[in-house]
């Protein structure tokens, strides 16, 4: 019988799920231990400053949207703010969002080169803008349209009536249906050319996205 009652004596043993190393946290209590505080990271501490994490890039990305993607007319808009508990209205006036038909990018290293196009009316690839960022403009490069291949191509050097002097950095002599390479600044691939009587760029052969 000793042996019997022996038998049914079975410890008990409380069951922890599949995978828990640790019992479970009481409320008010914490789960670091010595080793997560040797190991553990000091946010104060600049060593241990994430290098991936930017504490103001939220607001970095809402001023370079501003920037870039609004601009030139302004706009009025009533917003509604607390004045000691009081909800008033109040007129400010903002940059209006840029109308664009694309938003075009370098094909080598897709560095965004425009923000505000008007796409050609016959010719679906091309563009034509005012506003640009991310381009050079090379004024050494001096562009002509030809009839014959039909395309820009670089224009014969007269030595007769042009020279190579230019004035804050552009040519003196810039006559009708003349054009400069614009380049992008970051791997200098030609985006597009210049027309400096209108000040207009005309985009070819670029990226674009809506």
């Amino acid at each position: 019988m000793e042996n019997q009652d022996n038998l049914n004596e079975v410890a008990v043993v409380p069951h922890r799920p599949h995978g828990q190393l640790h019992a479970p946290i009481v409320s008010g209590e914490s789960d670091i231990g010595e080793t997560d505080e040797l190991y553990g990271l000091d946010p104060s501490d600049p060593t241990h400053a994430d290098g991936l994490y930017g504490a103001n890039l939220d607001e970095e990305d809402e001023s370079y949207v501003y920037r870039h993607m609004r601009g030139g007319v302004k706009e009025n808009i009533s917003v509604i703010y607390d004045d000691e508990g009081v909800k008033k209205t109040k007129t400010i006036s903002v940059l209006k969002p840029r109308h664009s038909d694309a938003q075009l990018q370098c094909p080598c290293c897709f560095q965004i080169v425009c923000m505000d196009c008007q796409r050609h009316e016959r010719y679906y690839n091309q563009f034509r803008a005012m506003f640009v960022i991310g381009i050079a403009v090379d004024w050494h490069s001096k562009l002509v349209y030809d009839e014959l291949q039909q395309a820009l191509v670089p224009k014969p050097f007269d030595v007769e009536t042009e020279t190579d002097e230019t004035f804050d950095g552009i040519s003196k002599n810039v006559a009708e249906g003349d054009y400069f390479a614009v380049l992008c600044a970051n791997c200098s691939t030609q985006v597009a050319v210049l027309d400096m009587k209108d000040e207009v760029y005309h985009f070819h052969g670029c990226l674009e996205s809506s």
